[in-house]
């Protein structure tokens, strides 16, 4: 059950039942641990950030103690939005880049 869109993003198949469910060691593809694993978390924190921000910005009490805690925690987040951000431009960047090389060897 491999899928035939799979070659924009890497080179293998992006799901391979026989390694993830018929086997007694089972395994996601490499194509599926460096896509999805990686962009469904990165998307649901995208989404996510927003909401969170607001309810601070917007809390009825505004009594929301700017702790260090509180500030460590916000500066991680952008942090590791910014990283993973970054991971993902990489990722799109290397896979573009060799499929227009493997394009240009095909003509």
């Amino acid at each position: 059950m491999a899928g035939s869109t799979s070659n924009h993003f890497c080179n293998d198949p992006l799901w391979d039942s026989n390694l993830t469910w018929f086997t007694d060691t089972p395994k996601f593809t490499d194509c599926f641990e460096s896509t999805v694993l990686n962009y469904v978390p990165l998307g649901v924190f995208i989404l996510v950030i927003p909401v969170d921000w607001y309810h601070i910005k917007h809390s009825y009490t505004r009594n929301i103690p700017y702790s260090a805690r509180l500030i460590s925690k916000l500066v991680l987040t952008v942090l590791t939005l910014i990283c993973s951000t970054i991971n993902s431009i990489i990722i799109l960047n290397d896979s573009y880049n060799t499929e227009s090389v493997a394009s240009k060897g095909k003509n």
